[in-house]
């Protein structure tokens, strides 16, 4: 069994080793069907929730409401610029995987 794993070829990027299986009648690779089952419905949701927030931050907010809401006794460990850093890195790598597949097929 071990062997006719190994000569199947997943149909969505081509690679051929011991992570390819069918999966509802197509071969793929674990990254393959990991990006499929999970990760791309995740970029999806993420990207368009990364987007509102970004879309929504206005001079009055980076200015006034984002520094005194930050300064308050609800503190986090993390200020605003890097806040924004980690959101837009979100939407970015969010829809980097929706436009190019999973990341085992990004060429380094």
């Amino acid at each position: 069994m071990a062997r006719e794993r190994l000569d199947m070829k997943c149909q969505r990027c081509g690679i051929e080793n011991e992570t390819v299986a069918t999966h509802s009648g197509i071969e793929e690779c674990s990254g393959c069907w990991n990006y499929r089952k999970l990760d791309l419905p995740a970029a999806q949701h993420w990207h368009k929730v990364a987007g509102q927030y970004l879309s929504n931050v206005d001079l009055h907010d980076m200015m006034n409401y984002l520094p005194a809401a930050l300064q308050s006794d609800d503190k986090v460990d993390i200020d605003y610029t890097q806040m924004l850093r980690a959101v837009q890195a979100v939407m970015v790598y969010s829809k980097r995987l929706i436009d190019d597949g999973p990341p085992h097929k990004w060429e380094n």
